[in-house]
């Protein structure tokens, strides 16, 4: 299974416009800075089962606690099987607190972290 996380901001982006000059846009909004995250996972069957989509989201930013309850409820979505799990290597990923937390959550879970990558 890969497993991702991303966040998203409802604040409007200013960027330089078409308009003629003299007569600049305005962008009028309240800046109460919503931001929600979301997260998914992409599960193959080991014996050429079809590929399922689990997703998961939140209001506010993931740390290590709501890292593991949405493992927990991953776990649910999958019924009990067993699982790998890969993932990129945010800080909450490697925290104290997640190995018994992913530990906890029963026999079978293996995971890995995917190497860094340079962008292009």
């Amino acid at each position: 299974m890969f497993w991702d996380e991303s966040g998203a901001s409802l604040l409007p982006v200013t960027r330089r416009t078409w308009a003629p000059r003299g007569c600049t846009p305005v962008i009028r909004h309240r800046f109460n800075w919503k931001r929600a995250s979301m997260a998914a996972g992409l599960c193959y069957g080991s014996r050429g089962g079809g590929a399922r989509l689990a997703f998961h989201h939140q209001v506010g930013a993931y740390d290590t606690q709501t890292l593991i309850g949405a493992l927990d409820q991953l776990r649910q979505f999958l019924g009990g099987q067993k699982a790998t799990l890969l993932w990129d290597g945010l800080p909450a990923h490697r925290s104290q607190a997640m190995v018994p937390g992913c530990g906890g959550s029963g026999p079978g879970w293996w995971w890995s972290h995917c190497p860094p990558t340079r962008p292009s």
